[in-house]
């Protein structure tokens, strides 16, 4: 039991890093991305058009289409606030990133549960502990959906029953 929730806790720890969300796919749900809104660059071009024509790389480096006499990201920011590509566009390493959904996974009396969701990792400790509370049981973990399947490995149904998270559609605790 020890290893599973140390591995629970190394896994929010991970999701709070970016760079090993990228690295560790295996553990932690991939953030959604969405290009900044209406972002052009100096010349008119969009998030897509910088895809399109691999100008930068998701590391945020310029591309194999980018020619290096156009200068840096920088020479071609936006002109109202200065935003560049990397920081714009999904496809050059920035954009506006989206957490998946962390579940609140409470424990006692040989229950484990779920009682309900958050939009942020940061905020689970916060919301889960009272949400767990609520139901008379014991906050355990934050964690996704594939810590959820892997919660199910450890926990043996002889031992628990379980009434976690499914595609069932639960509260986000952040709402209310």
């Amino acid at each position: 039991r020890f290893r599973a929730e140390h591995a629970l806790l190394q896994t929010a720890q991970l999701a709070q890093r970016p760079e090993a969300r990228v690295a560790s796919g295996d553990l932690v749900d991939d953030p959604l991305c969405e290009d900044t809104l209406r972002w052009e660059s100096k010349n008119g071009k969009t998030c897509a058009d910088y895809e399109e024509n691999k100008w930068c790389t998701p590391k945020g480096e310029t591309g194999s289409g980018w020619n290096n006499t156009w200068g840096s990201f920088k020479d071609w920011a936006r002109e109202s606030d200065g935003m560049t590509a990397t920081k714009a566009c999904c496809a050059c390493g920035g954009g506006v990133h989206q957490e998946p959904p962390v579940h609140c996974i409470c424990r006692g009396g040989g229950l484990i549960k779920c009682a309900g969701m958050t939009h942020s990792l940061l905020h689970c400790m916060s919301l889960c502990r009272p949400a767990c509370k609520a139901e008379g049981l014991n906050f355990h973990a934050c964690g996704s959906l594939r810590e959820i399947e892997w919660i199910k490995r450890w926990f043996t149904p002889s031992k628990y029953r379980f009434d976690l998270c499914t595609n069932k559609t639960y509260n986000y605790l952040d709402d209310l």
